[in-house]
């Protein structure tokens, strides 16, 4: 059998296991038809505390912002990275940012300032972050080329996490594109268009396969590739993918194109929303997806709002809090307060910020309570080596070994792995950093390859002698 047949046969068995068009959840399972429609959509539905992700984290975050146009995100980009040469204009207009904007700053780490404190001579070489300032999105973005924002997403393939910025406020002196005020609406626009532009991304891998099929790749490898695909699609539209029409005969058309006509709107779900096994997982990884990455939802307030912590529960937020829970969706929703946060920038900038929140003293800012969140969502810690000569914050998943942790800095380190002296970052403080107290009092503990590295953990490692590469 050819593989142009196998492909085809593949893709009407997809079809034939079809969930219903009006409700992604009713399944149709009856005598046994749509069990492979049911366990894709089955696994959406589970607990996603625990759920693995797409992609290890690299020491060097990256981090978009996205969100409807004029809500915020260039002064929360400005805010965030306070670069002296990357800077993205604020304007009361739409469409005020047109191509993204790139920008890397150090995060303010009290842990990184007390190492550096007990060893002065030491370099420092703290964890980094790139944010990403992406143009506003408006509705059929994707699908009609409205506005400008779906050209600058591709900015935001390689980003490890979004914020997703939602105005929660009513404001008649802003402009807007759309003059009913929904902060939940805006959610599920920003969502679907991450979803369409995901939708024709897969649906160009899928042409691939089908197009320039060639005896390069084994056919295993294509099935597999070509299955996950189309479960993939399913997943994203909410149906099943269509079969392609036929070719005709003529040797003019025997190449060209046959676009599968996609769906005027995606009834399905985020793909991180979804339980894959690993083999999907690694993937899914390598076609950057968007609604892959990991998001959290920042509700811009007005200063008033924010500084009477009472009143940070509206209920605007609680309706984007339900709408997440609903759909079992563990993202969090920050409440912070652009203006407020501007004000706090402005004050530093003129060295008034001390004076003020001597005044204020409830009056802090939520930026750091936001990259908590960020970190949180990615389930991302720091553990640190320390040395006379170098101070180093390393970015770790939240429950992996040492054995990988040792990995990031050297490859032949944890190949030839012997075992890790681990400092708890509480008991380096309380003897301020003294190495010598630390070992006779017994606080370095030997752990072998099976320690699960902690936040704020500080490693030394030890292992046997490795060839040289020369």
């Amino acid at each position: 059998m050819s593989m142009r047949r196998k492909l085809a046969q593949m893709t009407a068995s997809a079809a034939s296991s079809a969930v219903d068009e009006e409700d992604f959840g009713d399944l149709a399972t009856e005598d046994g038809e749509g069990k492979e429609a049911a366990s894709v959509t089955s696994k959406a539905s589970a607990s996603l505390e625990h759920r693995p992700y797409f992609e290890d984290l690299s020491n060097h975050l990256k981090i978009g912002i996205i969100g409807p146009t004029n809500v915020g995100k260039s002064s929360l980009f400005n805010i965030l990275t306070r670069s002296p040469t990357t800077y993205s204009m604020v304007d009361n207009a739409l469409f005020t940012t047109v191509d993204p904007f790139v920008a890397t700053f150090t995060p303010r780490d009290e842990r990184m300032e007390f190492f550096h404190k007990c060893n002065p001579s030491a370099a420092l070489k703290p964890s980094r972050l790139t944010i990403i300032d992406t143009a506003g999105l408006v509705p059929n973005a994707v699908r009609d080329r409205q506005g400008v924002g779906a050209q600058s997403l591709e900015a935001i393939q390689y980003a490890d996490a979004l914020i997703v910025l939602l105005k929660c406020f009513d404001s008649s002196e802003l402009a807007r594109y759309d003059p009913v005020h929904d902060p939940l609406r805006d959610l599920k626009m920003v969502e679907l268009e991450l979803l369409q532009l995901d939708l024709i991304r897969v649906e160009n891998l899928l042409l691939e396969i089908e197009v320039f099929v060639n005896e390069v790749i084994t056919a295993e490898y294509l099935q597999f590739q070509y299955g996950l695909l189309l479960r993939l699609w399913q997943f994203i539209a909410g149906e099943p993918r269509p079969l392609p029409p036929k070719r005709t005969a003529s040797r003019k058309n025997a190449h060209s194109l046959y676009r599968t006509r996609l769906p005027r709107y995606c009834k399905g779900q985020l793909v991180r929303l979804g339980t894959w096994d690993g083999r999907d997982r690694e993937a899914i990884a390598a076609y950057k997806l968007l609604t892959t990455k990991e998001m959290v939802y920042v509700a811009n307030i007005t200063a008033l709002d924010y500084n009477r912590r009472e009143r940070r529960v509206s209920p605007v937020i609680d309706e984007l809090t339900d709408f997440l829970r609903d759909r079992r969706d563990p993202s969090a929703v920050v409440p912070l307060s652009i203006d407020f946060e501007q004000r706090l920038c402005d004050a530093e900038r003129d060295h008034q910020l001390e004076e003020y929140l001597a005044i204020n003293g409830t009056h802090t800012s939520g930026l750091p309570t936001l990259l908590e969140q960020v970190y949180s969502s990615l389930k991302a810690i720091h553990y640190y080596t320390v040395s006379e000569e170098v101070v180093q914050s390393w970015v770790l998943r939240r429950g992996m070994s040492v054995v990988d942790a040792a990995s990031k800095k050297d490859v032949n380190i944890a190949r030839y792995f012997i075992r890790a002296d681990v400092i708890p970052y509480d008991e380096y403080t309380a003897y301020d950093g003294d190495r010598l107290k630390l070992q006779m009092d017994g606080k370095v503990a030997a752990e072998g390859r099976r320690y699960v590295v902690n936040d704020g953990d500080i490693l030394e490692y030890l292992h046997h002698p490795y060839p040289s590469p020369f």
